[in-house]
Protein backbone atom coordinates (compact mmCIF):
# COMPACT_ATOMS: atom_id res chain seq x y z
CA UNK A 1 0.00 0.00 0.00
CA UNK A 2 1.22 3.49 -0.86
CA UNK A 3 1.74 6.09 1.87
CA UNK A 4 1.05 9.82 1.59
CA UNK A 5 2.65 12.42 3.83
CA UNK A 6 1.18 15.76 4.82
CA UNK A 7 3.12 18.58 6.47
CA UNK A 8 2.63 18.49 10.24
CA UNK A 9 4.37 21.81 10.77
CA UNK A 10 1.38 23.34 8.98
CA UNK A 11 -1.13 20.98 10.64
CA UNK A 12 -2.12 19.40 7.32
CA UNK A 13 -2.39 15.81 8.56
CA UNK A 14 -4.85 16.87 11.25
CA UNK A 15 -6.82 19.06 8.83
CA UNK A 16 -7.12 16.07 6.48
CA UNK A 17 -8.33 13.71 9.18
CA UNK A 18 -10.82 16.32 10.40
CA UNK A 19 -12.21 16.75 6.87
CA UNK A 20 -11.16 20.39 6.33
CA UNK A 21 -8.55 19.48 3.71
CA UNK A 22 -9.55 17.25 0.78
CA UNK A 23 -7.19 18.33 -2.01
CA UNK A 24 -3.43 18.30 -2.39
CA UNK A 25 -1.21 19.77 -5.10
CA UNK A 26 2.09 18.04 -5.76
CA UNK A 27 4.95 18.89 -8.14
CA UNK A 28 5.87 15.24 -8.67
CA UNK A 29 9.35 14.46 -10.00
CA UNK A 30 8.11 12.06 -12.70
CA UNK A 31 5.59 14.63 -13.89
CA UNK A 32 8.12 17.49 -13.84
CA UNK A 33 10.61 15.46 -15.92
CA UNK A 34 7.88 14.40 -18.35
CA UNK A 35 6.80 18.00 -18.97
CA UNK A 36 10.39 19.26 -19.12
CA UNK A 37 11.29 16.66 -21.75
CA UNK A 38 8.12 17.50 -23.69
CA UNK A 39 8.83 21.25 -23.72
CA UNK A 40 12.44 20.71 -24.88
CA UNK A 41 11.14 19.27 -28.15
CA UNK A 42 7.92 21.24 -28.55
CA UNK A 43 6.68 24.69 -27.65
CA UNK A 44 5.29 25.13 -24.13
CA UNK A 45 1.82 23.73 -24.19
CA UNK A 46 -1.58 24.93 -23.07
CA UNK A 47 -3.90 22.26 -21.73
CA UNK A 48 -7.31 21.95 -23.39
CA UNK A 49 -8.52 19.14 -21.17
CA UNK A 50 -7.37 16.23 -19.07
CA UNK A 51 -8.90 12.81 -18.64
CA UNK A 52 -8.29 10.25 -15.93
CA UNK A 53 -7.23 6.82 -17.13
CA UNK A 54 -8.19 4.50 -14.30
CA UNK A 55 -5.66 1.77 -15.09
CA UNK A 56 -2.35 1.96 -13.26
CA UNK A 57 1.05 1.40 -14.84
CA UNK A 58 3.62 -0.17 -12.54
CA UNK A 59 1.68 1.04 -9.52
CA UNK A 60 1.29 4.57 -10.90
CA UNK A 61 -1.82 6.34 -12.14
CA UNK A 62 -2.21 7.66 -15.66
CA UNK A 63 -3.58 11.00 -16.81
CA UNK A 64 -4.37 11.76 -20.47
CA UNK A 65 -3.47 15.36 -21.36
CA UNK A 66 -4.86 16.97 -24.51
CA UNK A 67 -3.15 20.11 -25.89
CA UNK A 68 -3.67 22.06 -29.14
CA UNK A 69 -0.65 20.23 -30.63
CA UNK A 70 -0.61 16.81 -29.06
CA UNK A 71 -2.18 14.29 -26.75
CA UNK A 72 -0.10 12.26 -24.35
CA UNK A 73 -0.38 10.07 -21.26
CA UNK A 74 1.44 11.18 -18.13
CA UNK A 75 2.22 9.06 -15.04
CA UNK A 76 1.04 10.23 -11.63
CA UNK A 77 2.12 8.94 -8.23
CA UNK A 78 -1.38 7.84 -7.18
CA UNK A 79 -4.37 6.64 -9.19
CA UNK A 80 -8.10 7.21 -8.90
CA UNK A 81 -9.80 4.74 -6.58
CA UNK A 82 -6.55 3.96 -4.75
CA UNK A 83 -6.67 3.79 -0.95
CA UNK A 84 -3.56 5.41 0.52
CA UNK A 85 -2.27 5.30 4.10
CA UNK A 86 -1.90 8.69 5.84
CA UNK A 87 1.53 8.71 7.48
CA UNK A 88 1.73 9.32 11.23
CA UNK A 89 4.49 8.34 13.64
CA UNK A 90 3.91 5.38 15.95
CA UNK A 91 3.79 7.70 18.96
CA UNK A 92 0.62 9.30 17.53
CA UNK A 93 -0.94 6.02 16.41
CA UNK A 94 -0.08 3.95 19.50
CA UNK A 95 0.51 6.44 22.35
CA UNK A 96 0.27 3.69 24.99
CA UNK A 97 2.57 1.19 23.29
CA UNK A 98 4.88 -0.14 26.01
CA UNK A 99 5.77 -3.59 24.74
CA UNK A 100 4.47 -3.52 21.14
CA UNK A 101 6.95 -5.03 18.70
CA UNK A 102 7.82 -4.02 15.14
CA UNK A 103 9.78 -6.93 13.74
CA UNK A 104 12.44 -7.67 16.35
CA UNK A 105 12.38 -4.20 17.97
CA UNK A 106 10.20 -2.54 20.55
CA UNK A 107 8.03 0.03 18.78
CA UNK A 108 9.20 2.77 21.17
CA UNK A 109 12.82 2.13 20.15
CA UNK A 110 12.30 2.28 16.38
CA UNK A 111 12.91 5.34 14.20
CA UNK A 112 9.18 5.29 13.41
CA UNK A 113 8.27 6.09 17.02
CA UNK A 114 8.82 9.81 16.37
CA UNK A 115 9.48 9.91 12.60
CA UNK A 116 6.60 9.00 10.30
CA UNK A 117 8.98 8.41 7.37
CA UNK A 118 9.91 5.06 8.94
CA UNK A 119 6.42 3.74 9.75
CA UNK A 120 5.17 0.52 8.16
CA UNK A 121 2.14 1.02 5.92
CA UNK A 122 0.27 -1.95 7.40
CA UNK A 123 0.40 -0.36 10.88
CA UNK A 124 -1.06 2.99 9.82
CA UNK A 125 -4.64 3.48 11.01
CA UNK A 126 -5.98 6.27 8.81
CA UNK A 127 -6.48 6.15 5.04
CA UNK A 128 -7.72 8.35 2.21
CA UNK A 129 -9.20 7.35 -1.15
CA UNK A 130 -8.12 9.24 -4.28
CA UNK A 131 -11.30 10.45 -6.02
CA UNK A 132 -9.92 12.67 -8.79
CA UNK A 133 -6.75 13.77 -10.56
CA UNK A 134 -6.01 16.85 -12.66
CA UNK A 135 -3.04 18.90 -13.89
CA UNK A 136 -2.68 22.67 -13.66
CA UNK A 137 -0.35 25.54 -12.92
CA UNK A 138 -0.09 26.26 -9.20
CA UNK A 139 -1.37 29.85 -9.50
CA UNK A 140 -4.49 28.69 -11.36
CA UNK A 141 -5.95 27.57 -8.03
CA UNK A 142 -9.46 28.87 -7.25
CA UNK A 143 -10.53 30.43 -3.95
CA UNK A 144 -12.66 27.35 -3.32
CA UNK A 145 -9.66 25.06 -3.79
CA UNK A 146 -7.55 27.22 -1.46
CA UNK A 147 -10.02 26.34 1.30
CA UNK A 148 -9.96 22.66 0.26
CA UNK A 149 -6.15 22.75 0.59
CA UNK A 150 -6.26 23.60 4.29
CA UNK A 151 -6.80 27.36 4.40
CA UNK A 152 -9.42 28.09 7.06
CA UNK A 153 -11.97 30.87 6.92
CA UNK A 154 -11.66 32.95 10.07
CA UNK A 155 -14.73 34.71 11.44
CA UNK A 156 -12.91 37.62 13.01
CA UNK A 157 -14.06 40.35 15.36
CA UNK A 158 -14.40 43.89 14.05
CA UNK A 159 -11.00 45.51 13.78
CA UNK A 160 -9.06 42.21 13.83
CA UNK A 161 -6.81 41.88 10.79
CA UNK A 162 -7.30 38.95 8.44
CA UNK A 163 -10.16 36.71 7.40
CA UNK A 164 -8.28 33.54 6.35
CA UNK A 165 -5.85 31.62 8.48
CA UNK A 166 -3.11 29.00 8.21
CA UNK A 167 -1.16 27.57 11.13
CA UNK A 168 2.61 27.22 11.23
CA UNK A 169 4.03 25.53 14.33
CA UNK A 170 0.61 26.10 15.94
CA UNK A 171 0.91 29.85 15.37
CA UNK A 172 -1.99 31.31 13.34
CA UNK A 173 -1.12 33.54 10.38
CA UNK A 174 -3.94 35.73 9.06
CA UNK A 175 -4.57 36.95 5.50
CA UNK A 176 -7.21 38.99 3.70
CA UNK A 177 -7.73 36.56 0.80
CA UNK A 178 -7.63 32.76 0.48
CA UNK A 179 -5.06 33.04 -2.36
CA UNK A 180 -2.62 34.99 -0.20
CA UNK A 181 -3.09 32.45 2.57
CA UNK A 182 -2.48 29.52 0.21
CA UNK A 183 0.56 31.23 -1.34
CA UNK A 184 2.09 31.50 2.13
CA UNK A 185 1.08 27.92 2.94
CA UNK A 186 2.64 26.36 -0.17
CA UNK A 187 5.88 28.28 0.43
CA UNK A 188 5.99 26.86 3.96
CA UNK A 189 5.30 23.33 2.73
CA UNK A 190 7.38 23.21 -0.48
CA UNK A 191 9.98 25.91 0.08
CA UNK A 192 10.22 29.66 -0.32
CA UNK A 193 9.53 30.82 -3.88
CA UNK A 194 7.29 27.88 -4.83
CA UNK A 195 4.23 30.08 -5.37
CA UNK A 196 6.20 32.62 -7.41
CA UNK A 197 7.75 29.91 -9.63
CA UNK A 198 4.23 28.72 -10.54
CA UNK A 199 5.11 25.06 -11.36
CA UNK A 200 2.86 22.49 -12.99
CA UNK A 201 1.25 20.42 -10.24
CA UNK A 202 -0.83 17.27 -10.05
CA UNK A 203 -4.07 17.99 -8.20
CA UNK A 204 -5.45 15.10 -6.16
CA UNK A 205 -8.98 15.07 -4.76
CA UNK A 206 -9.50 12.64 -1.90
CA UNK A 207 -11.74 11.67 0.97
CA UNK A 208 -10.99 10.10 4.35
CA UNK A 209 -12.19 6.49 4.54
CA UNK A 210 -11.12 5.63 8.11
Amino acid sequence: MNIIMFNDRCNLTELTLQGYKNKTRRAEKKMQKFISDYEENRRPFEIRRTKIIAAGNGGYGLLAVDTPDDCFVMPTQYKVGEVVAVAQCYKEIFPDADFEMVGTEFMTETAGWTNKMFVRADLIQHHIKITGIDLERLQDISDEDCLAEGVLEYRCMIGFAGEYVIKVNNKPLLFHTPRKAFAALIDKVSGRGTWESNPWVVVYDYKVVD
